[in-house]
């Protein structure tokens, strides 16, 4: 019985500390703070604007069918070609910060005779 006492015991003590480090915790504390890099920054900004063109152009496609001559249309349609020109360049940056991984597919023939085949070990040895 005393086994079982100190079991429940040991449980809330380890349960009292874990609440206590969960309590500690601040999200606003600058010590949990870690700061976006430029390239995430980047990839929010491009998602973002991404969503905000697709809800305007839903916008406007439905101002569309109603009025499509109407000067406020004409001039959505204007808006939308400048927030598509925002999302590329947003796009740009962000390929501008995308580290590139070197691959082989860009690689420079070492020799020059346009042979596909492999050299041969003798060739290799001169033998």
């Amino acid at each position: 019985m005393a086994s079982v006492a100190r079991r429940e015991t040991c449980s809330s003590e380890v349960d009292v500390a874990s609440r206590r480090q969960k309590e500690q915790y601040d999200p606003r504390n600058p010590e949990y703070v870690v700061p976006a890099s430029e390239l995430e920054v980047a990839e929010a900004e491009v998602r973002l604007l991404n969503q905000q063109l697709a809800g305007f152009r839903s916008m406007l496609a439905r101002r569309e069918k109603s009025d499509s001559g109407s000067p406020l249309v004409q001039d959505y349609r204007l808006r939308a070609e400048e927030m598509q020109r925002a999302v590329e360049a947003a796009e740009a940056q962000r390929e501008a910060l995308t580290p590139r991984h070197r691959t082989l597919a860009g690689h420079k023939r070492l020799d020059s005779d346009g042979s596909t085949r492999c050299p041969s070990v003798t060739s290799l040895h001169g033998i």
